[in-house]
């Protein structure tokens, strides 16, 4: 059994001994922190984006920034995420709400809430702020319009808003996470709340997304009208500042994978067996690797792998055969369903000269059911898909010209292989 579960759990790593950063995102925090220095001496305001695909560990390093935010005496924290809110209108009260709740605490405080609550009240559509929750999402996004184009009663407030924060000695960080996540609708609402709204004196933003789905969103909405380029050049408005997050490379990738097999594995078998980490690791690069680039796809690898593995199994199984199965049934489960359902193909039974790969033939018309169920799994090359299962079923490898031996079937048997008949339904069925 796994005698450590952290691969179970999705929640950000903060670099403390209970979660700990296995890949060194804290080096990379901490020079976000330092850059965070010097864009506050040099601007008045800025806007920071912090860019990684989904599980990369954006949400890790939002944590370590906000742990270095609140250690410092010249700076206050404030956590928005737009993707708790219902709806537009709760997100704009929710955005002053968060803003203001982070203001430090000088010599007139209530004087600042206080006017950030007056500029409120100019800026919703009804007059007050308790109006904006009586309105729909359109009106709402007129008033921001009317806004930026001038109203002067709005401008006022707005310049004495700026006064009172311009004074203050202390620095305020917006983070702001899962802009990926919105609609096109709400992506635009809170970028206007940053660029027209939130531009505020010695007030900070980091905005942490995916840059591909972010633009995709962006491109959906009026202002874009499904113009990609148009979506990039708004983006490069509201951004000034790219924090583009280390991809995960090759040997971090690998040393989590093998920590965490580590862990799920007997004590010791897995450094014993050089054998079989050596057949894994040979696949790593080539097969599996292009599925396990973030961190969150490692440990939902992990996590299936733990799920229905034991001593027992130990004894019953191949963890070789059970691992490669197990990222079929992860990431291609269109793929370890026609496994499935080939059964009376992929398992060889009685020892043949040579497996017919003819246009007709049963292996061609399987490889034609692969390539199908790639195409719908994702982004897994069907040789790649076929690699895999070669190394598992004999009437699927590509060494020895497709010839199936009586002492090969043996082997497959002894070791509790999935190409064994006897040990086949034990790899779907999680049973003896």
């Amino acid at each position: 059994m796994a005698t450590d579960a952290r691969f179970y759990s999705d929640d950000p790593i903060d670099a403390t001994p209970e979660r700990v950063d296995m890949l060194d995102r804290k080096v990379y925090a901490e020079r976000v922190c330092a850059l965070l220095e010097r864009v506050h001496r040099a601007s008045e305001s800025s806007v920071l984006g912090l860019i990684g695909p989904w599980g990369s560990g954006k949400s890790s390093v939002l944590l370590m920034i906000r742990a270095w935010a609140r250690s410092r005496s010249d700076w206050t924290v404030s956590e928005f995420n737009p993707w708790t809110y219902s709806d537009l209108h709760s997100m704009l009260l929710g955005f002053f709400d968060e803003l203001t709740a982070a203001l430090p605490d000088g010599t007139r405080p209530g004087d600042t809430r206080r006017q950030i609550g007056r500029f409120i009240e100019k800026i919703s559509p009804l007059g007050s702020a308790g109006g904006i929750l009586g309105v729909d999402a359109q009106s709402a996004l007129s008033a921001l319009g009317n806004f930026v184009k001038g109203d002067a009663t709005a401008s006022a407030e707005r310049a004495r808003m700026d006064e009172f924060l311009r004074s203050q000695d202390r620095a305020v960080l917006v983070l702001i996470d899962d802009l990926d996540r919105l609609s096109p609708m709400e992506l635009l609402l809170v970028f206007k709340l940053v660029r027209f709204l939130g531009r505020l004196p010695n007030v900070y933003y980091i905005l942490a997304y995916d840059e591909k789905t972010l633009l995709d969103v962006l491109s959906l909405t009026e202002l874009c009208g499904g113009d990609g380029a148009r979506a990039r050049d708004y983006l490069e408005k509201i951004v000034q500042l790219r924090l583009d997050l280390p991809p995960l490379s090759l040997g971090s990738g690998r040393d989590l994978l093998d920590a965490g097999i580590r862990d799920i594995l007997p004590h010791g078998s897995w450094e014993d067996d050089r054998g079989l980490a050596l057949r894994f690791w040979a696949l790593y690069p080539t097969c599996l690797r292009d599925s396990l680039r973030t961190p969150r796809a490692i440990n939902r690898y992990l996590a299936q792998l733990a799920a229905f593995w034991d001593a027992e199994s130990d004894s019953i199984m191949d963890w070789f055969d059970y691992a490669l199965i197990t990222f079929l049934r992860t990431f291609a489960p269109l793929v370890y369903s026609l496994v499935w359902q080939s059964r009376d193909f992929v398992v060889a039974v009685n020892p043949v000269d040579s497996i017919s790969r003819g246009p007709e033939s049963e292996y061609s018309r399987f490889i034609e059911k692969l390539g199908n169920a790639a195409a719908s799994s994702g982004d897994i090359p069907v040789d790649r898909l076929e690699t895999m299962l070669g190394e598992v079923f004999l009437p699927l490898s590509t060494t020895g010209g497709g010839r199936i031996t009586k002492a090969q079937i043996e082997g497959v048997k002894v070791r509790g292989g999935a190409g064994s008949l006897e040990s086949f339904d034990r790899y779907f069925s999680f049973s003896k």
